[in-house]
C-alpha cells in the first residue's frame, strides 16, 4: 500500500511538471499511447482531429514511449496543432495511476485496453464483434459514431 501510494505521488508531480511545462489548460487534449493495442494506438492517432473537435480543443499533445508510436504520429497529416513528446513508459504508468485516483483533467485520454479492471475496452475486443475502430471512436472518444474517412487526410 505504500508503495502504490509513492507510485501515486510520483505521477501527481511528474503530471504537474508536464502540465507546467507544455502549458495544458482545456483548450489542448493529451493522447497517450500506451502500446498494449498496436491497432486501437492507431485508430486514436487517425480519428485525433475528431476528438479535438468535440472537446473544442485547439491544439494536442501526444505522448509516446517507444520510436514506432512517434513515427505513426509523425507521419499523420492532423488539421489542427499536434504536438509529440516522448516520455518512458514508468511515467505513463505513474501518471496513469494518478489519474486513477483523481480524474484530474478531462482532455486526457489513455490508450489502455487491459491495464484497470475497470476497463472495458478488452473485454468488447474479446466478446464482442466490435473492432479497434469502433472502439477508440465510441468508447475511448465517445463520438457519436465512427467518422467517414476522407481520402487523403489520415493514413495511419
Amino acid at each position: 500500500m505504500v508503495k502504490q501510494s509513492i507510485e501515486i505521488i510520483k505521477g501527481y508531480f511528474i503530471w504537474s511538471v508536464l502540465k507546467w511545462k507544455e502549458h495544458l489548460d482545456y483548450k489542448k487534449v493529451v493522447l497517450v499511447l500506451t502500446g498494449e493495442n498496436a491497432k486501437v494506438d492507431d485508430y486514436a492517432i487517425r480519428y485525433l482531429d475528431y476528438v479535438m473537435e468535440r472537446k473544442l480543443a485547439e491544439q494536442a499533445l501526444v505522448l509516446v514511449s517507444d520510436e514506432n508510436a512517434a513515427q505513426k504520429v509523425s507521419l499523420n497529416v492532423y488539421r489542427h496543432k499536434v504536438k509529440m513528446k516522448m516520455i518512458c513508459e514508468k511515467k505513463i504508468e505513474r501518471i496513469f495511476k494518478w489519474y486513477c485516483l483523481d480524474k484530474f483533467y478531462k482532455n486526457l485520454i489513455f490508450t489502455y485496453v487491459r491495464t484497470n479492471k475497470d476497463n472495458l475496452l478488452e473485454r468488447f475486443l474479446n466478446e464482442t464483434e466490435i473492432n479497434e475502430e469502433d472502439i477508440v471512436c465510441l468508447a475511448l472518444y465517445n463520438l457519436r459514431k465512427v467518422p467517414v474517412k476522407e481520402a487523403g487526410v489520415h493514413n495511419v
